[in-house]
């Protein structure tokens, strides 16, 4: 039987993730497109297993649907970086919000 774990305790460690994320970008060990898809991962594994709900498999359209806008909003802000090598990012910009999504979590 798998231990219940807290809402407050899957925050904290999926804000580490974000941070050790950040720090391989600052460090230059990932480029910014990796650390987009990485950073996109890392929120939808936070809401998959704080709500069950599978948006790890989901499109932005799906997820734009699902009526969390700040997941939308941070979702769709990786989405172009992630996949198109041409466009970029404010990359920190988007873990600040990211950080906030997963914070303020109710």
């Amino acid at each position: 039987v798998k231990p219940q774990v807290s809402g407050e305790q899957l925050k904290q460690k999926y804000c580490i993730a974000i941070d050790d994320l950040e720090k391989k970008y600052r460090d230059g060990k990932i480029s910014k497109r990796k650390a987009y898809q990485k950073l996109s991962i890392i929120l939808r594994r936070f809401v998959f297993e704080l709500t069950g709900v599978k948006v790890h498999n989901y499109t932005l359209n799906e997820i734009n649907r699902l009526n969390m806008p700040r997941l939308s909003e941070v979702i769709d802000q990786c989405y172009e970086p992630e996949f198109s090598a041409d466009k970029d990012g404010d990359l920190y910009d988007t873990v600040n919000k990211a950080r906030m999504v997963i914070k303020e979590w109710h």
